[in-house]
């Protein structure tokens, strides 16, 4: 952008504007910088109640302390408004991982969200990187996608072309019924991977197979392991899923003027 031309429209529509406009909206600025809440706010939801994976007990948290902090600020028409996801998903217990062969080291690994668990002694066994998350590159490689733990990463992606989510989760589908062991995802930009959603969380269904997020350094550490020969990983993790839940939506409405 141009901040030049920026600041001559900005210059423009303060001219435009008429002065008891002008005042009142300056009044309002310095009222929201002063004593506006808004960083209280997001203290209060990012400290006090911390994440909120739809439908967990936080989320739950945070609604009643949104309907009663609508109704404070003196909202009209407070209320919840259910709807029903098919299934939450929050972990249980964190996840372990470790590089078995061709050496030891620590994986640095979380359960992707809406992933099945684990069993209770974790998935183990040979890393294979998908070329293309495409029909055409999941045909080609069926043989070897068959009892691996499959590797997905940016190049994965980027070779299998533009998909739509819809597509995406039958390619994925497609791959647990050719024999996928487990999955890996390794789409992230950062060293420490969190927690994401990535493969399962768009259709609110549970995944068929255990599904992790390894970092990026990882992620890179595993295709050079895997141009050289063969590589074994074993994680575990295990999470807390109900089926068929009520997640409330918070809805107010901000009585207007009659005139």
């Amino acid at each position: 952008c141009d901040v030049a031309a920026q600041n001559a429209a900005s210059s423009a529509a303060q001219a435009s504007m008429d002065t008891a406009t002008h005042d009142a909206l300056v009044k309002l600025g310095g009222q929201l910088m002063l004593a506006g809440k808004a960083y209280e706010y997001d203290r209060v939801l990012s400290d006090d109640l911390g994440p909120r994976l739809t439908g967990s007990e936080n989320y739950m948290k945070a609604a009643d302390w949104a309907t009663g902090e609508f109704k404070r600020l003196g909202l009209a028409n407070v209320h919840e408004d259910p709807w029903e996801i098919t299934n939450t998903w929050e972990p249980e217990v964190w996840a372990t991982g470790e590089i078995l062969a061709p050496r030891k080291l620590r994986l640095h690994l979380e359960s992707d969200g809406w992933s099945t668990s684990t069993p209770k002694d974790g998935i183990k066994g040979n890393v294979y990187h998908l070329k293309a998350l495409s029909p055409d590159g999941i045909k080609a490689e069926s043989a070897q996608i068959k009892g691996s733990i499959v590797l997905l990463d940016r190049e994965s992606l980027a070779a299998g072309g533009p998909l739509l989510i819809g597509k995406a989760l039958d390619l994925i589908a497609q791959m647990e019924d050719d024999g996928a062991k487990a999955f890996l995802l390794g789409i992230g930009d950062r060293e420490n991977v969190s927690v994401m959603a990535g493969l399962n969380c768009c259709n609110g269904t549970v995944s068929k197979i255990p599904v992790g997020n390894v970092g990026k350094e990882d992620t890179l550490l595993l295709r050079r392991m895997l141009d050289k020969g063969p590589v074994e990983v074993e994680f575990t993790f295990k999470n807390r899923e109900r089926d068929h839940v009520k997640v409330p939506n918070v809805v107010a409405d901000i009585p207007g003027s009659d005139g």
